[in-house]
């Protein structure tokens, strides 16, 4: 995963990998490549300075609480010192912690079905997503990145699409992370991790395999048409900005051909 950087540079500045998109104005699936800043979320945020600890960030269900503690036998700790920090870093560099493959069934199904019975899974998701936020917050953190992916409907079809009810993260938890986090005074950026395979099961390419012109131009195609699906709604629940980029999908172009291609295409 390539680091965000904070500042916005124009396309012929292409190989420093951002792509950057001023929704203000009209513009086009193929203006861009790779990352960008939204100029205006369209969603108010809180600054990064909010401190207050009392502001009420969530109801939830009564019982429903974390059965997990962070705590571990001092044996853990070794037996050479924990070093501290000689200096601190720039305070203009934003800190930033991310989520990463932490689905809400994963959360739940972590639980014993006891604790289950005390709490309803949204319930339960919202609380660690919140809970986990405040852990961000409490370390420094001022942004965070949020990865989400889901199988092609049909790797045979003509059009790939992803049906938002096989995302690996539903879009009303990927508002409320937003909504909290807000109210932290945390940024979100949201990443797409590109499935190399469909609802079947079928996979349409291995990882590091060689591409041809063909499988290609059907992968930007998809890809291109979900991200701007994928803008649309990070801009309406309020994130600070979103990689354009594949994320984990590693293909191999062999010619000069489909370097040029994709390239073309893409910019």
């Amino acid at each position: 995963m390539r680091p965000w950087y904070q500042k916005n540079i124009t396309l012929s500045q292409f190989w420093q990998s951002i792509w950057h998109i001023n929704f203000n104005q009209r513009y086009s699936i193929k203006d861009a490549y790779v990352r960008y800043q939204f100029k205006d979320s369209g969603k108010k945020t809180n600054s990064a300075g909010y401190t207050s600890p009392d502001q009420p960030l969530i109801t939830t269900i009564p019982a429903c609480s974390n059965p997990h503690s962070a705590e571990y036998p001092d044996e853990f700790i070794g037996g050479n010192a924990i070093p501290f920090p000689a200096a601190e870093l720039n305070n203009q560099i934003k800190r930033g912690i991310s989520f990463k493959d932490y689905a809400p069934f994963v959360i739940w199904n972590q639980l014993d079905d006891d604790i289950k019975s005390l709490c309803s899974q949204d319930a339960y998701t919202q609380l660690m997503y919140l809970e986990a936020l405040e852990a961000m917050k409490a370390s420094g953190a001022q942004r965070t990145w949020i990865y989400n992916y889901g199988p092609w409907n049909d790797s045979q079809a003509d059009v790939w699409e992803v049906d938002q009810s096989n995302y690996q993260i539903p879009n009303q938890y990927l508002e409320y992370v937003v909504e909290q986090a807000s109210n932290l005074g945390i940024e979100v950026f949201f990443a797409w991790q590109f499935s190399n395979y469909d609802l079947s099961g079928e996979v349409f390419l291995q990882q590091s395999e060689e591409v041809t012109q063909e499988t290609l131009t059907k992968i930007l195609d998809a890809h291109q048409r979900n991200m701007i699906t994928e803008v649309k709604f990070a801009q309406k629940v309020g994130m600070a900005g979103i990689s354009a980029d594949w994320n984990a999908f590693d293909i191999v172009l062999t010619t000069d051909e489909l370097k040029d291609d994709y390239l073309t295409y893409i910019v």
